[in-house]
């Protein structure tokens, strides 16, 4: 054998070391991922405090919410009371088919209604695999994946923040 006690001993130490290593490198990669989260949402607060229009503000909160999660378009609806239905108050990067369909049919029968219907969050990482809707007009626009929230108020449901990636 080659190899002696003190060589075992020496290999345990750098073992021990590389170990320590990984972990302080993996513990830093978790610090810098949840800085750049906490910074997204300073950054929500901060435009918040200072914006008094509700459609910035939704407009704002839609955006750094984006930018947190990685979705690349988005939209925000608020209930009308008045018309009984969901109205766009807000988007970003929705093809254009998706945006005249919104603008002319309205919300009903898609996700973001079905969001508002249930109060619950609602996470769908492949349209195609499973879907509580129809969703075939989504999917012949590339959209693949759906995040879609409901927004409170005073313990109300006011409206829904849904987002969505062609991945």
């Amino acid at each position: 054998n080659a190899y002696d006690e003190h060589d075992r001993d020496l290999l345990l130490a750098f073992a021990g070391q590389a170990a320590i290593s990984i972990q302080n490198a993996r513990l830093f990669g978790e610090t810098q991922r949840r800085t750049e989260e906490l910074g997204a949402l300073n950054r929500i607060v901060v435009s918040a405090s200072q914006i008094l229009d509700l459609e910035s503000l939704l407009n704002t909160v839609m955006h750094h919410t984006m930018e947190i999660s990685g979705f690349k378009s988005g939209l925000v609806s608020i209930y009308d009371e008045t018309d009984r239905e969901l109205k766009l108050i807000t988007h970003d990067g929705l093809p254009q088919p998706i945006q005249d369909s919104l603008k002319t049919k309205g919300f009903s029968n898609t996700l973001c209604e079905y969001v508002y219907q249930n109060h619950n969050v609602l996470a769908l990482p492949d349209l195609r695999v499973e879907s509580p809707i129809d969703v075939k007009g989504l999917i012949a626009n590339n959209i693949l994946s759906y995040f879609g929230m409901p927004l409170e108020a005073k313990g109300c449901v006011i409206g829904t923040l849904c987002m969505f990636n062609q991945e």
